[in-house]
């Protein structure tokens, strides 16, 4: 027995995970057989998965991991070959700037980490895992895995159903057609295929884009967007009708922009997604956002802020009355903050009620209201009826105009915590802007509890 086997052995032994007269067994029979002891324990069963993957933390000095609800994040995976995370038994967890988190089942394996950073450039935070669980996953990913998008345009391509060219200028399509192209299964197979690729790569945003001979397929993921293969031109129109269908839109009307959403279930996630639609010169663009709640952080601890500012904002939300502000540019997450906020709130003996423009999250126990300009329901308005259901918390999505900004704040002066958003570059700016909406500066003076920028 050498000195890794001896030692794991005596780790599992401290810990009451393995019995003495097991580990003698087990000794035993591998001096017959020349198996490793903790082949052995773990192949026999005197020794579960788990207490083996702890004692091998204790021992290499890193962190466990359970990956029992792991999702694989496709984004990650692509950093290396698949064939390279399978054959060494490892898995890239999360990233966070620099730093990847990588669960590995054969930790003491340090060419493993340093192959890594060569590969990538990036930092390594590694934590062990067991090798069952990481097996598991790469099985499960096998038995699950679908046609890639450019697999599924060219199938369609080359099948004789399809048949691919340029759509006219001026294409006179009938409503029947719309709908009867929209309901195609190749059709359906294109939009499906869409989505779930989408939810793969943890995707915010999905952009179909008509040029004018071809159709542009973009994703925009952690920020940043990137090409993919695109479906065939002339499913331009029978993929839009698609996805108006999906949103309840009217498929018939493609001279102005329309606004839906809709539900999607996959890849054992359901995902609210929220559909934009502009008339372009070569067709309609839509974008997509995509709207998963399990992204979203269940409290302020885990949003990752740095303590001072964790500390800062409890200090605010904390306050009976007053306003808090939070700014930063679109996509910054400002939204996300006030969620966090609002669930660290949410109790049965307070009443909050939001108003927002779209509703992105629904979330159980808070009164939401959704802005309709059409019918004459803006912020100022919502805000005015909002305090006649006795709040203790309200939300504003966002304060775009003076008027909104004047009843935000006196509604802070009365008695009730007021949470909204700006669009300025840093914190300081959020005063200068409210002032140039109207609002008195003795009234922010009196009212606003904190600005934070992001």
């Amino acid at each position: 027995m050498d000195s890794f086997s001896g030692k794991i052995a005596s780790i599992l032994l401290k810990r009451n995970a393995l019995a003495q007269d097991k580990l003698a067994q087990a000794l035993e029979e591998i001096q017959e057989s020349g198996d490793r002891l903790e082949e052995c324990l773990l192949r026999n069963g005197m020794v579960s998965h788990i207490d083996y993957t702890l004692a091998l933390s204790e021992y290499v000095g890193l962190p466990p991991i359970s990956l029992e609800s792991f999702v694989p994040n496709h984004i990650l995976m692509e950093a290396l070959p698949k064939d390279f995370w399978r054959t060494h038994k490892a898995l890239p967890l999360a990233r966070v700037a620099k730093t990847m988190t990588v669960a590995l089942s054969a930790p003491f394996n340090m060419g493993t980490i340093d192959e890594i950073i060569t590969i990538t450039g990036y930092d390594v935070n590694p934590v062990v895992a067991s090798e069952v669980e990481v097996t598991g996953i790469f099985q499960k990913m096998q038995e699950h895995q679908t046609a890639g998008l450019e697999d599924v345009f060219k199938d369609l391509i080359d099948s004789e159903d399809v048949q691919v060219g340029h759509a006219a200028e001026e294409e006179d399509i009938s409503v029947d057609q719309l709908r009867d192209g929209a309901d195609e299964a190749p059709v359906i197979r294109i939009v499906n295929s869409i989505m779930v690729e989408a939810m793969r790569r943890h995707s915010s945003d999905i952009h179909i884009e008509p040029m004018e001979r071809s159709l542009r397929l973009r994703y925009r993921t952690d920020g940043e967007m990137s090409e993919v293969p695109s479906p065939p031109k002339n499913l331009q129109n029978a993929i839009i009708s698609r996805i108006k269908i999906m949103s309840d839109l009217n498929i018939a009307e493609r001279r102005v922009p329309q606004d839906g959403r809709f539900k999607i279930r996959a890849l054992g996630r359901e995902v609210d997604v929220r559909v934009s639609i502009l008339p372009l010169i070569h067709g309609e663009k839509i974008c997509m956002r995509i709207l998963d709640k399990s992204n979203l952080a269940p409290s302020l601890g885990a949003l990752g802020l740095d303590q001072q500012a964790y500390e800062t904002l409890c200090y605010a939300i904390k306050q009976p009355y007053g306003i808090m502000l939070v700014t930063g540019p679109t996509g910054s997450g400002k939204t996300t903050t006030l969620y966090s906020c609002l669930q660290d709130l949410n109790k049965p003996g307070v009443n909050i009620v939001t108003t927002e423009d779209p509703v992105e999250y629904q979330l159980e126990g808070i009164n939401q209201v959704q802005i309709n300009d059409e019918v004459g329901l803006s912020f100022a308005h919502a805000l005015r009826s909002i305090l006649r259901q006795d709040p203790d918390i309200v939300m504003v999505g966002e304060i775009r105009d003076g008027e909104t900004a004047e009843i935000a704040v006196k509604a802070a002066l009365t008695g009730h915590l007021v949470l909204s958003t700006l669009h300025t570059n840093d914190a300081a700016g959020a005063i200068t802007r409210l002032v140039d909406m109207g609002v008195e500066p003795f009234l922010l003076a009196a009212s606003v509890i904190m600005t934070q920028a992001q």
